[in-house]
């Protein structure tokens, strides 16, 4: 899964951006390890 782009409002600064892409993109991975039962949610 190489789709880790995030549309967020205007509002939200661009480190913002990054580190919930981050985030989710690492979740992603967890996730399809089982490591963790928790699924990335974008919204």
């Amino acid at each position: 899964m190489q789709d880790n782009t995030i549309v967020m409002g205007v509002n939200a600064p661009r480190e913002h951006q990054a580190i919930i892409t981050q985030l989710i993109f690492e979740l992603t991975y967890l996730y399809k390890q089982n490591f963790t039962r928790l699924f990335p949610c974008r919204k």
